[in-house]
């Protein structure tokens, strides 16, 4: 259903300062209140010529305006452009996106201080750990898709933006698959890319696990095309995956155990659409803990880090039991302002404002 009337403004009241980036959805713009001087990021949503006001910007609308986290943007409100009577969604401008650090320390070939990645993390962890107890999955966790926050009251601050792909999971009324691809290619979990049609809020403890390998080694975990096939079968995907995590078995007694939980074991992978594809493949060994994360290998961040990287959904840890777990107990504890390290961006050259793509 619509919003109510008395819910939606006039973007008269703003002025548009630039774009700020384009997607399948429409345009980001960067606009300034008039009256108040502030700026903020308007999403506005491509029209849609059969539905009008679209199913899916409806139904982001419904679930950002029940969402109230520290970690989850906030929605300020509902516009409407007066031309063109599309709606528009106004958020607080953010002045980075976690894409954007990654990138930073990557080009200095610096690490990421170790404070800086658990408070990164912890708050992702958070913000997820809100949403699934609220029913919402997110579908479209990646770096892109957290905003840093940059304003005195919430500088420091992670927030998980762009709800165009979530979806409530209680109701069973169609299956999740019917909504088409989720998920970007490289933070796409196995079942998904093996074709499952019903799935769970797993999905996107995978694809912050892929986050935290990222904030970890300053590069995508499993980086593959960079554009995705037209496939319905992303099999080059799959096979990098396996070939980092360990391709998936029934079950057997020389399973890899991390904190008393078989990574490879998945005896329900042969009912999957695409397992037939793979199943008598073998794949070339380039363990995670050998090639992208030896510096890491046996302690507590990749401890967590391998049970948000179990290939069976059934056997990954819960948002809920992450924030429990060892890493975020020991010192340096996870901060509210992750940007607060002590020469963690001296060197670090910030961009100028920028908000959900």
């Amino acid at each position: 259903m619509a919003p109510p009337a008395s819910d939606v403004h006039d973007l008269a009241g703003y002025r548009r300062v630039r774009e700020l980036g384009q997607g399948g959805f429409g345009w980001v713009f960067e606009y300034e209140h008039i009256e108040t001087k502030q700026n903020f990021a308007i999403k506005k949503f491509k029209e849609n010529k059969t539905e009008g006001i679209s199913r899916d910007s409806l139904r982001e609308i419904s679930i950002l305006s029940e969402m109230k986290h520290d970690n989850i943007v906030t929605l300020e409100k509902v516009v409407v452009e007066p031309a063109s009577k599309t709606l528009c969604l106004v958020f607080p401008l953010a002045s980075n996106d976690l894409e954007d650090i990654i990138k930073s320390f990557a080009a200095q070939k610096r690490q990421i201080p170790p404070v800086m990645v658990k408070s990164f993390i912890w708050q992702i962890i958070d913000g997820v750990n809100y949403l699934h107890k609220n029913w919402v999955m997110h579908r479209d966790l990646k770096p892109a898709n957290i905003l840093v926050m940059g304003d005195p009251k919430e500088r420091g601050t992670l927030k998980i933006a762009d709800f165009g792909l979530a979806r409530i999971f209680r109701d069973p009324a169609s299956a999740l698959h019917e909504n088409g691809r989720v998920m970007t290619l490289w933070y796409r979990a196995p079942e998904l890319l093996l074709g499952a049609k019903h799935y769970t809020p797993m999905v996107d403890i995978w694809s912050v696990g892929c986050i935290f390998g990222e904030l970890l080694t300053r590069e995508a975990l499993f980086q593959g095309d960079r554009k995705e096939s037209a496939d319905l079968f992303q099999k080059r995907q799959i096979e990098i995956v396996f070939s980092k995590i360990g391709k998936p078995t029934i079950g057997g007694p020389n399973e890899v155990v991390v904190e008393g939980k078989p990574r490879t074991t998945w005896p329900e992978v042969v009912y999957l659409p695409y397992w037939k594809e793979i199943e008598g493949q073998g794949f070339q060994r380039e363990p995670l803990y050998h090639h992208s994360l030896p510096g890491i290998y046996q302690t507590e961040p990749f401890k967590l880090l391998m049970l948000m990287m179990a290939c069976n959904p059934n056997l990954r840890i819960t948002a809920a039991e992450a924030l429990n777990h060892d890493y975020f107990r020991v010192a340096p504890l996870p901060k509210k302002n992750a940007l607060d390290v002590n020469g963690g961006l001296t060197h670090y050259r910030r961009k100028s404002e920028r908000t959900q793509r």
